[in-house]
């Protein structure tokens, strides 16, 4: 008989063993406490996981990372980034998986406003989730920086952080919690967020002092940038590719973050806007009014009321008026009736923007969303 709960404390080195064992056979050789040290070279971690035991033999497991987004509007989403996701490989069609994903889908309502994972579209939208959020990435070549940025001049160091007691991580910990949609990080275990995934972490200093920081995953993916000018976007590409013989790297850009779009289109040589995550939305008040009045904090909504039905989870009305966001539930008739799956798509998907014809719904959509790399699990 399988037996599908909560992991104990006593089992923390089972579970590590086990993931690393089942993702070792599916993948290349994975040992998860190097590669995520954040929630794996930690004690404690057993409380993220759900297990399936056979004989007091761990069969599958699935964990929820609780993260929180800090929003400028001084609310706050609450987050649950689902991952090490396995079963044995001698257990496979057995069903773990299914009931390990239902089981957790049951204890995170009313604990999470959303679940966030990343894995292949068929296989979770068994279970709610539908890609979502925008990504903007920019691709930029050394042709890009030797024609575009040949003129600048780098006074920018990039210096690579490898010790916690770095006294420069404190600076670094105060620009990360200023950055539009990042979640609240520990700063003790900062150094070990940006570790994650083989992460590498830049200190960005001139003769001032520090200027930002930059989080490397992989030598050609810039996947988050913290800058004190935006303008000096051009040098901080153009040293790090001088720094690591780059022949081309990709710059990870919030789609809010128009300035800083701005300059890197200048000279990058293509850009791609696309789904980011899988969501499933728990509250859908909560969610949308938070992630709407971030929106509204960037760009001008238009003025209107939009009501609509998820199925098994509600009628909900949104109102804007002068640039604030209200949603409630109501008993009005819907204008539109989704599945949760078809409502995540139709809020938050960058696709629904560009099919969409009301002026109404073109000013509001997409809902942002998106995660910074370091965040997830």
């Amino acid at each position: 008989m399988t037996e599908y709960r909560k992991a104990l404390a006593h089992e923390e080195a089972d579970i590590l063993d086990f993931i690393n064992y089942v993702f070792s056979q599916a993948h290349q050789p994975h040992d998860f406490r190097r590669l995520i040290p954040k929630v794996y070279a930690h004690a404690g971690f057993f409380r993220y996981h759900y297990v399936a035991v056979q004989e007091g033999r761990i069969r599958g497991t699935v964990a929820v990372l609780p993260v929180e987004m800090p929003l400028a509007s001084g609310d706050t989403l609450k987050i649950g980034y689902v991952g090490s996701v396995s079963a044995h490989p001698y257990d496979r069609g057995a069903g773990h998986m299914k009931q390990l994903m239902q089981l957790m889908l049951k204890e995170a309502q009313g604990k999470f406003d959303l679940l966030v994972l990343g894995g292949q579209r068929q296989r979770y939208q068994y279970f709610g989730f539908e890609c979502a959020g925008a990504r903007l990435r920019f691709t930029v070549n050394k042709n890009n920086v030797r024609h575009a940025l040949g003129h600048v001049d780098c006074r920018m160091q990039l210096r690579e952080i490898t010790k916690n007691d770095d006294p420069v991580l404190d600076d670094i910990y105060a620009l990360c919690s200023q950055k539009m949609m990042c979640c609240k990080r520990d700063r003790q275990r900062l150094l070990d967020i940006m570790h994650s995934w083989e992460g590498k972490l830049f200190a960005l200093e001139d003769e001032k002092g520090l200027q930002g920081y930059l989080y490397a995953k992989d030598r050609d993916f810039l996947a988050e940038i913290g800058l004190v000018d935006e303008s000096r976007m051009g040098e901080l590409i153009k040293a790090y590719m001088l720094m690591t013989a780059a022949r081309e790297v990709t710059v990870r850009v919030n789609p809010l973050n128009r300035v800083r779009a701005y300059y890197i289109k200048s000279f990058a040589e293509k850009w791609q806007l696309s789904d980011n995550q899988m969501l499933h939305v728990l509250s859908w008040q909560r969610t949308l009014e938070a992630l709407m009045a971030v929106k509204a904090d960037c760009q001008p909504l238009m003025d209107g009321r939009f009501v609509f039905e998820v199925e098994g989870a509600g009628s909900y009305a949104i109102e804007v008026k002068d640039h604030g966001v209200r949603v409630t539930e109501t008993d009005d008739a819907p204008l539109m009736v989704m599945t949760a799956q078809k409502a995540v798509e139709f809020f938050f998907s960058p696709y629904t923007a560009m099919t969409v014809t009301s002026p109404m719904l073109k000013s509001w959509l997409p809902v942002p969303f998106g995660m910074y790399p370091a965040d997830e699990f």
